[in-house]
């Protein structure tokens, strides 16, 4: 393992340990804002789409909105710990603390009970191991839980709850399936027409084609990203025939590893997925809320047996799909038989188990429980 990764590490727990903390205490000197809901993040330069509905519905009741957004890879130490700072600051006096991913600074102290930390997970689902069921996502010198002041985490059912509480190192009671937020978008036509429009304008070539969305998982780590079955994809709308749309959704620290041959979009994969005929991914949680669209899916994992012992499923691959591709030759095969011979009822059974939560009313689920505190 690399120096400077380490260096990295001790760095981050001191700062979380010490530094933090500190502004912490100085700012609960104040009293909490009964009003003030935080939005944080340190993934994204701008609010994430996950956030995204909650944030307006929020406002709309006439809560106090404050974001505290900035991407901890790409921003420098500077920049980083300043917004550290900041968020540490509201955070002392916030009632509410909204995030959707791993974010340090929430981790960092023993907060006051009168703030909920409300984590919106960004997946849906419960597919590849993460979190502390695997040891690819956070380093083993690293001390401490990065998830442990969160009071409620919001999953798409009850099947989720199990093991994202094992996964975050949290109580049962704290998972709540209350549905996800993000995928309330999914039931407004506005939002669809909006989306479809939008990647018509983009396309327009792909107007009266069958779309076909590849949309692989991150792979590796940040330094060193890397896909599986590039060529394979590069390949397939040929041998579909002029009938058929590839597009593909990345990763962005995978762009630069992707085929020039291959169509890339701009805009987010959530947004496209009211445009997507068929979805092609392998262990990405976007096969939930592809779900909801009740259209159908191909997993393709070529590296299937490496992937499943070096971090494992929570479920079966083949519970998502009836055509799981290992070979690559097969995977042309495998498209056509699933959009021709998938049937509603089936896509319909993996909705209501893995989903039965996402129903368009979600949002409305966490706002309840947030007016009840």
């Amino acid at each position: 393992m690399k120096l400077k990764f380490i260096l990295k590490q001790y760095i981050k727990m001191i700062v979380q340990k010490i530094i933090l903390p500190i502004v912490y205490r100085l700012s609960c000197f104040q009293k909490v804002d009964e009003k003030l809901v935080v939005f944080a993040d340190a993934h994204h330069h701008e609010l994430p789409f996950s956030m995204r509905y909650l944030y307006a519905k929020v406002k709309e009741e006439g809560y106090k909105t404050k974001l505290v957004i900035s991407d901890y890879q790409r921003d420098g130490s500077v920049t980083t710990f300043k917004q550290m700072c900041q968020f540490m600051k509201l955070y002392g006096r916030a009632k509410f603390v909204v995030i959707c991913d791993n974010f340090l600074p929430a981790a960092s102290c023993q907060k006051r009970k009168e703030t909920t930390v409300i984590q919106l997970w960004h997946a849906c689902g419960a597919f590849k191991k993460f979190g502390y069921d695997t040891t690819d996502d956070i380093p083993k010198m690293y001390k401490g839980n990065v998830l442990k002041n969160c009071d409620c985490v919001t999953v798409s059912g009850e099947f989720c709850v199990s093991h994202y509480a094992s996964a975050m190192r949290l109580p049962e009671s704290n998972i709540k399936p209350f549905g996800v937020s993000r995928t309330d978008f999914y039931y407004h036509d506005k939002f669809k027409g909006n989306m479809q429009k939008r990647f018509w304008e983009i396309f327009p070539e792909a107007r009266g084609k069958k779309v076909i969305l590849w949309a692989p998982t991150f792979r590796g780590n940040p330094s060193a990203p890397y896909l599986q079955g590039v060529q394979t994809i590069a390949e397939l709308e040929e041998k579909l025939g002029s009938d058929w749309f590839v597009v593909a959704a990345v990763h962005p620290h995978l762009k630069g590893k992707i085929s020039t041959s291959i169509r890339t979009c701009d805009m987010l994969t959530e947004e496209m997925l009211p445009v997507v005929d068929l979805l092609i991914t392998d262990y990405s949680s976007i096969v939930f809320d592809f779900m909801i669209m009740e259209k159908p899916t191909v997993l393709f994992v070529p590296d299937v047996r490496e992937y499943k012992k070096n971090r494992g499923f929570y479920i079966e691959l083949e519970e998502l799909s009836d055509q799981v591709v290992v070979k690559e030759e097969e995977l042309l095969a495998a498209v056509k038989d699933e959009y021709t011979s998938c049937t509603i009822e089936k896509l319909r059974l993996g909705k209501d188990k893995y989903m039965e939560a996402c129903d368009g009313r979600a949002t409305e689920r966490i706002l309840a429980f947030m007016q009840s505190k």
